[in-house]
């Protein structure tokens, strides 16, 4: 349903001049409704890749610090430089929508 209303909308708001960026984190294209498949609606498609294997812990430690920030039980432990770097291989095919 969420799908079709941005759908319904985006004429109207391409009329007035409006930009519009739909973003979604999704594992392969049979993932998204049809609908936005249609011409006109979705007009560019990025493909991003999972991170890899030497940027997982990385990418762990950052989402870690940013929930200790927002006020968020995170062990100091995990916050530590490579703390999570066994966790790398752990995470495999997961993107940083899904980690976060």
């Amino acid at each position: 349903i969420l799908a079709e209303l941005l759908l319904d909308a985006l004429p109207a708001l391409r009329g007035a001049g409006a930009r519009v960026a739909i973003c979604a984190a999704l594992p392969d294209d049979a993932a998204a409704h049809r609908a936005l498949w249609r011409p006109q609606a979705l007009e560019h498609k990025v493909p991003l890749r999972a991170p890899q294997l030497k940027e997982r812990p990385e990418i762990l430690q950052i989402l870690c610090r940013q929930r200790a920030a927002e006020g968020w039980d995170v062990d100091e432990e995990l916050l530590k430089e490579g703390a999570l770097d066994d966790w790398g291989g752990r995470v495999d095919g997961f993107s940083v929508a899904d980690l976060a």
